[in-house]
């Protein structure tokens, strides 16, 4: 029985001891989640191809090898919990990943808003400049 409760998050028996096998709608939707993670990053990287602007490739590019790291890392933590291995299936793991996940989007979003706009600028200026040299046509 899936038993979460917030005083048994404060145990460190809690975080580092075999949970018992999840199983039920809990268990689904948590395929369902990590498999549409994993969708959204193949449906990423194959979009990536037919954008025009390098920085939104670039965006893509770090949002689908975000959804594709955890949701394959996720499935795999899922397959140890089912299959009962010692050491790989402990609930720490799934800290780890949510811990990995939220700061990696960070990142990600970090760069789409602060990143972003000062290269576009740069990369503008630099045309500018650059129609004034000659040799490019």
């Amino acid at each position: 029985m899936f038993n979460l409760h917030l005083e048994n998050t404060m145990h460190m028996d809690y975080w580092f001891k075999q949970p018992d096998q999840m199983m039920g709608p809990i268990m689904w939707f948590l395929v369902v989640i990590l498999l549409a993670l994993i969708l959204s990053g193949f449906i990423l990287k194959l979009a990536r191809r037919y954008r025009g602007d390098k920085f939104h490739k670039e965006i893509m590019r770090r949002v689908s090898n975000l959804n594709l790291t955890v949701g394959i890392l996720g499935l795999l933590w899922l397959f140890m919990l089912t299959e009962h291995v010692l050491l790989l299936a402990w609930r720490f793991w799934v800290l780890v990943l949510s811990l990995i996940f939220f700061w990696w989007l960070s990142r990600v979003l970090r760069y789409a808003t602060k990143r972003v706009p000062f290269l576009r600028a740069e990369s503008a200026a630099k045309e500018n400049l650059e129609k004034y040299l000659p040799g490019r046509n």
